[in-house]
C-alpha cells in the first residue's frame, strides 16, 4: 500500500494531478505521529540508541511530508494558470488578430 502511494506522487507530478498525492500525504502525516509516540516510548524505556534513531527517521519522513505539500500547491497554481491562460490569448495574439482585421477589413 505504501509503495503504491508513492508511486501515485511520481504520477501525480507527471500528469498534473493533485489528487494522486493525497494517499501519501496521509501515510506520511501518519509516520509522522506514529514515530513521535514510539521516539517517546524509547526514551521512557530508556532505548536512547533506538529513539535518536527513531526522531532520525521522524526528520526526514516530516521533510518528505513538507515536500509533498509544496508538490501539491505546485500543481494547484499550475492548473490554475493553465486556465487563465487558455481562457485569453496573450497580448503579442491580440495585436495580431487586430491587424489581421484591420487588413481584412479595407
Amino acid at each position: 500500500g505504501v509503495l503504491a502511494a508513492y508511486v501515485l506522487v511520481i504520477l501525480a507530478m507527471r500528469k498534473s494531478n493533485k489528487i494522486f498525492i493525497i494517499p501519501a500525504g496521509i501515510i506520511s502525516i501518519f509516520s509522522v505521529i506514529v514515530g513521535t509516540l514510539q521516539a517517546f516510548i524509547a526514551f521512557a524505556s530508556l532505548w536512547i540508541i533506538s529513539a535518536i534513531i527513531i526522531l532520525i527517521i521522524v526528520g526526514i519522513t516530516t521533510y518528505y511530508t513538507l515536500g509533498l505539500k509544496t508538490v501539491y500547491d505546485d500543481i494547484s497554481s499550475a492548473t490554475a494558470a493553465a486556465a487563465e491562460t487558455a481562457a485569453e490569448p496573450p497580448a503579442d495574439m491580440k495585436s495580431v488578430n487586430k491587424e489581421l482585421n484591420q487588413i481584412l477589413n479595407v
